[in-house]
């Protein structure tokens, strides 16, 4: 479990966030605009690499809480 007591995520947000390259960051001094692959590599790596799922939490202004479950199989080393 990650939790953070950040801005949040607004609700029209949640379904998108781990969709690659979406992303609500920008720099509006400079033009940048971050990349949004974080979470997109984070739920693959949860998802396909381990097993697992991951959900998140998050209630505008008052923060944002990941879930992530692996299944303890996939943690366990193969002596083989």
């Amino acid at each position: 479990m990650v939790i953070d007591d950040g801005s949040g995520i607004e609700d029209e947000d949640l379904p998108h966030i781990f969709s690659p390259g979406y992303s609500t960051k920008i720099d509006y001094e400079t033009g940048q605009i971050y990349r949004g692959l974080g979470l997109t590599l984070i739920k693959d790596i949860v998802e396909i690499y381990l097993n697992g799922k991951i959900k998140v939490k998050s209630k505008f202004g008052k923060g944002t809480i990941f879930i992530i479950y692996i299944p303890a199989k996939e943690l366990e080393e193969d002596e083989s």
